[in-house]
């Protein structure tokens, strides 16, 4: 019933798929011994017709857009840092009502507000030093 048992089917279009199949696998008497070569597109006709800001994605020869994504660039940082130090200035003001709305976050948010006071009292050290050497020694 399947027709397995018939000899080769002489239909063009299934002659044309068995030779294409051969090809694909490399078979040296369907192509020769470069049919599988011939299949891949060839590299120099690629590369001529690439014109040089080609395939780089978002770089191009333009300065404005250029300057822009550099100016886009530090607004994410810029706004980065704002945002970061926001949320720390808000979580060392809100340390102790925090520990006690969450007591497993008591000790955690008690060190941190503690570091915060010791960077505090060393910038404010700093700024003292400062100004004593740019103000010269206190006259007496």
């Amino acid at each position: 019933d399947l027709a397995i048992d018939q000899g080769p089917v002489d239909d063009p279009e299934t002659v044309a798929v068995q030779r294409r199949m051969a090809r694909l696998r490399g078979d040296p008497a369907a192509g020769g011994p470069g049919a599988r070569k011939a299949l891949l597109p060839d590299i120099e006709e690629i590369n001529s017709s690439l014109s040089p800001s080609q395939g780089r994605g978002h770089l191009t020869d333009d300065p404005e857009v250029a300057e822009e994504r550099q100016r886009g660039g530090f607004r994410l940082g810029f706004v980065t840092v704002l945002v970061l130090g926001a949320v720390g200035t808000a979580v060392y003001s809100l340390a102790g009502p925090l520990g006690n709305a969450v007591p497993p976050l008591a000790p955690a948010l008690g060190a941190y507000a503690e570091w915060v006071d010791g960077l505090r009292l060393w910038l404010d050290l700093q700024m003292q030093g400062l100004l004593t050497r740019l103000n010269g020694p206190p006259a007496s």
